[in-house]
């Protein structure tokens, strides 16, 4: 066994005599990951699980008003929280940004979806030194509907979607999961710029992608 893959393994990295462990994490837009967790839940229902109930009984605005008033931690910078803490469950305070972004800058593979490209390019090109053979190809799968245009451009489709009221309580209260993903997408760039043949590498990456899909 060489990976494990799952929502359900939280920081800190593990530590056991004789293994090293390289991790993998990727962050979101905090506004796309709202939109997403909606969009999920309708095209996979989960009976008897109370988000994916609210969100198949709800409207749009509705569903996110309904996770401001009863699953606050769905909204309270839970990315932060789940790098400072290693869980979600607790209230997010602003001294949790400084650790969050500590353990960011250490990830082995660090990604945002919004550069998944260039996050795969560079994340292979420094775990080779460790996995000679790894490829980070990969075929589109599980893809999110709405994620067309700009982040710009899609929030502010989803403002206009839930109302400005909902939207500006949102984006309030992940102010500090936006500053985290602002500084990923900047480290993002940071490691992809020191791959030597970075721009060859993601040119091939998205042709093989494109075949693929």
């Amino acid at each position: 066994m060489q990976a494990l893959s799952s929502h359900q393994i939280h920081y800190p990295v593990p530590a056991a005599p004789g293994y090293i462990f390289f991790d993998l994490c990727f962050l979101r837009d905090p506004i796309d990951r709202l939109r997403s967790t909606y969009d999920y839940f309708r095209q996979r229902p989960a009976e008897g699980d109370p988000l994916s109930d609210a969100a198949n009984t709800l409207g749009f605005g509705e569903f996110f008003r309904c996770l401001l008033e009863r699953f606050p931690e769905q909204v309270d910078n839970p990315q932060v929280n789940l790098l400072a803490n290693g869980e979600a469950n607790r209230e997010t305070v602003p001294a949790d940004l400084a650790p969050a972004i500590k353990r960011m800058l250490q990830t082995s593979l660090l990604g945002v979806v919004d550069c998944f490209d260039q996050s795969m390019i560079a994340g292979q090109s420094l775990l080779r030194v460790v996995f000679p053979a790894l490829d980070c190809s990969y075929q589109p799968a599980n893809v999110s509907r709405g994620l067309g245009g700009t982040v710009a451009s899609r929030r502010a489709q989803f403002q206009e979607a839930c109302g400005r009221t909902v939207y500006a309580e949102l984006l309030r209260q992940n102010g500090l999961d936006c500053r985290l993903v602002r500084s990923a997408r900047a480290e993002v760039r940071r490691r992809f710029a020191m791959v030597p043949d970075g721009a060859l590498q993601l040119n091939a990456l998205k042709g093989r992608a494109h075949a693929a899909h």
